[in-house]
């Protein structure tokens, strides 16, 4: 199964906050999970993401991505 790749509005709207914050937060300062670059686009996967609120929405450049866990499409 293909990736879900989410834009910069999408994923505000999943973590609740301005789409301002997430290019300062995320892509800025790098507390957000890192995005995937796709020519000019920049998308962010949304099973790390999950993965990312999962663990309590660390801040990535102290603590690290969280392990991902299996999903119910099996295992990695």
């Amino acid at each position: 199964m293909a990736k879900k790749l989410l834009n910069a509005k999408q994923v505000a709207g999943k973590l609740n906050i301005s789409v301002r914050s997430v290019w300062r937060r995320g892509v800025d300062m790098g507390e957000l999970p890192p995005p995937v670059r796709i020519g000019s686009s920049v998308r962010w996967d949304e099973e790390l993401l999950d993965a990312w609120i999962e663990g309590g929405c660390k801040d990535v450049r102290k603590y690290g991505m969280p392990a991902m866990t299996a999903t119910k499409g099996g295992t990695r």
